[in-house]
């Protein structure tokens, strides 16, 4: 067996023992894949999802913590894929490639009592379960609340088409002590800066608009030359990202969001001296 595990991963809500049945289930189930002899790869990361991924179930966009658990043994054959995790399915065939395929029902339902998905992806040379666990914010809130060097009583606007993502910025912010404002479209976000300063604008990159983050910003330093703002994206840095920083966005964070990275991004970009740039 060898472990991949990332460090930092973000926390998560759910009762720990459906969930060691789950990761249990699963990992029996690759043992008898390889008919107790093989490899066992368990790996786990942080990953946001902007869009939906369609595989064995639909998996909603938003910040999960994944766990993958994968054999080498002979996978499983596509005639009987899609009935794996039906209740009570079992065949010769099943039980002597992959399992009896009892369990992995259980394993399906408790994800999705506890709003996860599974999908899994298999090759005569091995399966791998993935499983997604949605992420949760707030179980260090104390901890960064007590550190006078994270607070403050800022007006911000957070400017984000995902509801979601917002309210995890909204209760890490306000918690700091900071006053969130939200827009959904980078129009009405512009509308927002003409009427009200704002100390901190939170640009997401991709915005579901012909205008991105960066262009959110440009024109709005067209009237706000020394607006301080952040850019977040679920991607890797990218060269309108690199625009942007040039002409004087203070920061880049990458999804998933933690809580440190957002309040240390936060803090620094308000307490930056320097907020010109290249236009």
């Amino acid at each position: 067996i060898k472990m991949e595990l990332a460090e930092n991963l973000l926390q998560v809500s759910g009762g720990e023992s459906q969930l060691a049945r789950v990761f249990s289930n699963l990992l029996l189930n690759g043992v008898d894949a390889m008919e107790n002899q093989g490899n066992l790869l368990i790996s786990s990361f942080n990953l946001y999802l902007d869009e939906p991924i369609i595989g064995y179930d639909r998996i909603e966009r938003g910040e999960y913590v994944v766990i993958t658990i994968t054999d080498n043994g002979s996978g499983i054959p596509p005639e009987i894929l899609s009935r794996i995790f039906d209740p009570f399915f079992t065949t010769k065939t099943a039980s002597k490639v992959h399992g009896s395929g009892l369990g992995l029902s259980v394993v399906r339902n408790v994800l999705h009592d506890h709003k996860g998905y599974i999908d899994i992806s298999t090759s005569p040379r091995g399966t791998t379960f993935t499983v997604y666990l949605p992420a949760i914010h707030g179980g260090d809130l104390d901890e960064f609340q007590a550190k006078s060097d994270f607070q403050g009583h800022e007006k911000i606007l957070v400017i984000d088409d995902d509801l979601l993502q917002f309210k995890v910025l909204d209760e890490l912010l306000s918690a700091l002590g900071y006053y969130v404002s939200y827009a959904e479209t980078p129009e009405k976000g512009i509308k927002l800066c003409k009427k009200t300063h704002y100390d901190l604008l939170i640009l997401d990159m991709v915005l579901d608009s012909e205008l991105d983050g960066v262009d959110v910003y440009l024109a709005v330093r067209k009237f706000r030359p020394n607006q301080r703002a952040i850019i977040i994206s679920g991607y890797a840095e990218s060269h309108r990202v690199k625009i942007g920083l040039n002409a004087g966005i203070g920061g880049f964070i990458r999804k998933p969001l933690t809580l440190e990275k957002i309040a240390d991004a936060v803090r620094s970009e308000l307490d930056r001296a320097d907020t010109t740039g290249e236009i």
